[in-house]
């Protein structure tokens, strides 16, 4: 593997996704020390302090007990380093994704084995055309480092629906409505269930598969993503 990726490196050096500089790596020291974690979580709607990325009172929804974000969006190299996780292939970026979720949610939960890890589902589409989906690979990357149960079938995407990016805020949820559907094999009463998204916006999505998740009996569905966009 070492000789691969060496002749890999020589055909197609990388380049850094936050300078351009040329190096061996993604990401340089200097834009990876850049990249700053969410130190203090805020309710997913009004952008109030908040604990553990929870929705305040007069923001809260009955699904999504909140969302808690590992990086900020818009700071560093980290819209570049997603970008290129979920669409250009990159996979390496998903350790240093998954890392950071790992880190937040050690500091905003007492992790045990009560958590159930899941991840938002694609199309069949959109995974067949992508080749993977981004939000599993995290996933997995978390339940292995925690030691936490994982079952990333809980819930399948059996409409296909736009892009979310390419939606409005007020569309979102409208789009994504009635797209998901539970897996009734998959025993989920009164299981703390965490679900795993690489970027949230409003939160639709992740709403939406809560909502399912807690019909199904869910005690408690958190949301948990690298960024909030």
């Amino acid at each position: 593997m070492r000789i691969k990726d060496f002749i890999l490196d020589l055909i197609f050096p990388k380049f850094c996704l936050g300078c351009g500089q040329e190096g061996g790596a993604w990401l340089c020291w200097e834009c990876l020390k850049k990249i700053l974690p969410v130190q203090t979580q805020v309710c997913p709607a009004c952008g109030k302090i908040a604990e553990q990325g929870k929705f305040c009172r007069p923001c809260r929804v009955p699904s999504l007990s909140g969302i808690i974000v590992a990086g900020y969006y818009e700071e560093g190299s980290l819209k570049e380093i997603i970008h290129n996780f979920k669409y250009n292939a990159v996979r390496e970026l998903g350790e240093l994704l998954g890392t950071m979720m790992t880190t937040s949610l050690e500091e905003n939960f007492s992790m045990n084995k009560d958590f159930l890890i899941t991840a938002v589902p694609l199309h069949f589409l959109r995974r067949a055309k992508r080749g993977y989906n981004q939000s599993e690979i995290l996933a997995e990357i978390i339940a292995s480092r925690l030691n936490l149960e994982k079952n990333f079938k809980t819930l399948y995407k059996f409409r296909g629906t736009t892009a979310q990016v390419q939606t409005s805020g007020k569309e979102r949820l409208k789009n994504i409505k009635n797209s998901f559907k539970i897996n009734k094999k998959i025993r989920l009463s009164g299981r703390r269930i965490i679900l795993v998204d690489d970027v949230a916006t409003t939160g639709a999505t992740l709403q939406e598969c809560a909502r399912l998740l807690k019909k199904a009996g869910a005690k408690e569905v958190w949301g948990l993503v690298a960024a909030k966009g």
